[in-house]
């Protein structure tokens, strides 16, 4: 039997993989409880449309505070959370003027 020698790094990718998307889907039900609670689920109306760049600038923001509050503020391991480059994750952070306070 031959061993891999890349085996245990394949191995903790995808245990960072399964961490991530385990963290991912618990922000995600926080956000669903937190939007219950304020009674915006089931009262979304879309009578005149939706403003999908409003809604994706948005969702963007708060990823990248929840990454910034994640990493207590360390971009760079902001921006590997996020599977971005640094540099992308900078000129979000400057185009909307996040700041991360701990």
């Amino acid at each position: 039997m031959a061993i891999h020698e890349n085996a245990p790094v394949a191995e903790s990718r995808g245990q960072l993989l399964g961490l991530r998307v385990s963290r991912f889907k618990g922000q995600i039900r926080a956000l669903l409880t937190e939007l219950e609670t304020i009674g915006e689920v089931g009262e979304f109306k879309i009578d005149h449309g939706i403003d999908l760049k409003a809604e994706v600038r948005w969702f963007e923001i708060s990823l990248i505070q929840s990454a910034l509050k994640l990493t207590r503020g360390h971009q760079k391991r902001a921006a590997c959370w996020l599977q971005i480059k640094p540099t992308t994750l900078n000129a979000k952070i400057k185009l909307y003027g996040i700041t991360h306070e701990d």
